[in-house]
């Protein structure tokens, strides 16, 4: 583990009021200098206390300091369902959860103490169709 990262060594998020479309592209970098990492990353998108869909998982690579960007394909259905949930609950966001495990890409070691970490973000859900 690199002696000057205190805290999670990869951030994976969105802007704040970014709307769920068939594509979201979250932001990908490391907060340490001293190594690259790989990350496995699972998505989660929920409205409230509400899961509304397991999104496919993230497999990412040389991640350094710069930001980078991956794409999520999100379905039709499943935004549609976020929004009518939405609707009913009266949110206008959904959460867009991930959950992190990452490693220091050249000797394959956790890269922070805890092995798996997450990370909120927030997405303006679309309007549902009466």
């Amino acid at each position: 583990m690199a002696d000057t990262c205190t805290g999670a060594p990869v951030n994976v998020f969105v802007k704040k009021g970014t709307p769920l479309t068939a594509t979201v592209r979250p932001v990908v970098m490391a907060t340490c200098v001293d190594a690259t990492y790989a990350a496995t990353v699972r998505v989660y998108l929920s409205v409230g206390t509400h899961r509304v869909a397991t999104l496919p998982t993230l497999s990412l690579r040389d991640i350094q300091t710069s930001r980078a960007y991956t794409v999520i394909h999100v379905s039709a259905g499943t935004r549609a369902a976020a929004a009518r949930y939405g609707r009913r609950t009266g949110h206008r966001y959904a959460d867009l959860k991930f959950v992190v495990h990452a490693t220091v890409q050249s000797t394959g070691q956790e890269a922070f103490a805890r092995r798996w970490y997450g990370l909120d973000s927030y997405l303006r859900l679309p309007r549902a169709k009466r």
